[in-house]
């Protein structure tokens, strides 16, 4: 969301730079970047002094500095860059983290009615930037690259993505995704299934091969990779996670298995999407109502777990006959 708003910033001001501050994955995130030269990812140490010393060289110039929603109370070193960029003039736009000091120009509240996206550009709307209109679904560009050892040509293949991140609560047991694919392969033999997912889903991922060799598994891949196998694929198939984002953005035909308990993280915004979700058993939105089901020691929400093979099916066979 984050770099797609910065491709909707740059298409409108072509000669800005921006500096994008990362402390994590900043090598997937400069994966997502390099079709837009005026964006660089800078890997910010987690270290307090490692932090100040990669950062304070950017105060070389005049800024604009927006800091998106927090995960929770944000880090007194970016607090103390914040205020480093206010005494030298700089306008700073953050959203609030509930703590006492808010050493910025301008507050926002993340509004958890609206889309993520939606929250990004009301920031930088406060920074005085262009950005596309409110509600407007977010595009991105990418650089993909598809697998060296990639069997299958464009369009003629299923990407599912089942895994969510670390945690099995927004997918189902592993047993139905075996009987999904296999119900796959024999409904529509003329696609290839990919499997991706993290190093840590690869034996997971090895239960859901067939027999025939026509599954392929795209696991531990660069996010460039898993972002060229989306972007070429017929259809997407996945969970509410990272690639399907990527699938959203990319504005891919996708079939996602979503979830009510977060709403707000759903890829709603993908035009070419369809998410589906069982509300007849799902109590997450009353309260005192038990979301979970267990299953083999996994947790599971109800919304997901309860999709029926059939619902799905239909939502694949109304995506496919679109290709």
């Amino acid at each position: 969301m984050v770099t797609s708003l910065f491709a909707e910033i740059t298409r409108e001001m072509p000669h800005l730079k921006i500096k994008y501050l990362v402390r994590r994955n900043a090598l997937s995130i400069a994966d997502l970047t390099k079709a837009y030269p005026a964006i660089t990812v800078v890997d910010v140490p987690t270290s307090p002094l490692g932090a100040l010393k990669k950062v304070l060289p950017l105060l070389v110039r005049r800024s604009v500095v927006i800091a998106p929603p927090p995960w929770g109370a944000r880090p007194f070193i970016l607090k103390i860059l914040s205020f480093l960029f206010i005494l030298r003039g700089d306008r700073v736009i953050a959203f609030a983290d509930g703590g006492k000091w808010q050493p910025y120009s301008a507050l926002i509240v993340h509004d958890r009615t609206k889309r993520y996206i939606d929250n990004l550009r009301a920031a930088v709307a406060l920074a005085f930037l262009p950005t596309s209109p409110i509600g407007s679904p977010p595009c991105l560009q990418l650089l993909s690259l598809l697998p060296l050892d990639f069997p299958f040509i464009t369009r003629s293949y299923i990407v599912i993505h089942p895994f969510p991140h670390m945690s099995t609560n927004k997918t189902m047991p592993l047993g139905r995704w075996k009987q999904f694919v296999q119900e796959l392969r024999r409904l529509y033999p003329a696609y290839g299934i990919v499997i991706t997912g993290a190093d840590v889903d690869s034996v997971q991922a090895q239960e859901l091969t067939t027999s025939d060799g026509d599954v392929f598994l795209a696991i531990g891949r660069p996010l460039i990779e898993v972002a060229g196998l989306i972007e070429h694929a017929a259809l997407y198939i996945g969970v509410d996670t990272g690639p399907t984002h990527i699938a959203g953005v990319l504005h891919a035909p996708s079939v996602i298995l979503a979830q009510q308990k977060e709403p707000m993280w759903l890829p709603t915004y993908n035009p070419n999407a369809i998410l589906i979700w069982e509300k007849k058993n799902c109590v997450c939105n009353i309260p005192g109502g038990e979301c979970i089901v267990w299953e083999e020691g996994k947790s599971y929400r109800r919304c997901v777990y309860d999709i029926s093979d059939k619902m799905l099916l239909s939502a694949v066979s109304a995506k496919l006959h679109m290709v």
